[in-house]
């Protein structure tokens, strides 16, 4: 079974959370319950002791319905040619 932490040790391996962009764009963790909340808020304060030079910039939010983009924004990269 994976965990939540499973899950959030995976997302700061593989990203960034550093970058400030505009909010669209900004990365996020959501949350479904207070345990998960409290655990993405601690992990980014470890983050944050860690990476002093540095300003985490990856907001926690409660998770609210999820609604699929529409149609001509699926396979923006493949659409462009571009490889991840």
């Amino acid at each position: 079974m994976i965990t939540f932490e499973d899950i959030l040790d995976e997302w700061f391996r593989m990203h960034a959370p550093f970058a400030k962009r505009p909010t669209q764009y900004r990365s996020a963790i959501f949350y479904l319950n207070k345990d998960q909340k409290d655990t993405a808020t601690e992990t980014i304060a470890a983050m944050k002791q860690m990476c002093r030079d540095l300003t985490v910039c990856s907001d926690v939010q409660a998770a609210t319905p999820f609604y699929q983009a529409e149609k001509y924004h699926q396979d923006y990269l493949k659409k462009r040619g571009i490889r991840h």
